[in-house]
C-alpha cells in the first residue's frame, strides 16, 4: 500500500473527476442511469474506505 499523506485528497478529487467524466459514457453504454449509479456508489465506497484508512493510520501514529 502507498503511504503518502496527500493520497486521500488526491483520490477524492480524481475519483470525483472520473465519475463526472465517465457518467455520460456509462449512460450511453447502458442506455439508462444504471451505470452512473454504480459509478457513483463505487466512487463513494472507495472515498469512504480511503478516508477511514487514513484516519485510522493518523490515529495510530498520533
Amino acid at each position: 500500500m502507498l503511504k503518502l499523506p496527500f493520497m486521500p485528497y488526491f483520490m477524492i478529487i480524481s475519483i470525483q473527476g472520473l465519475t463526472v467524466f465517465l457518467s455520460p459514457f456509462y449512460g450511453k453504454v447502458t442506455q439508462t442511469h444504471f451505470g452512473v449509479t454504480i459509478g457513483s456508489m463505487l466512487s463513494f465506497f472507495l472515498v469512504s474506505l480511503t478516508c477511514e484508512k487514513y484516519i485510522l493510520t493518523a490515529r495510530t501514529h498520533a
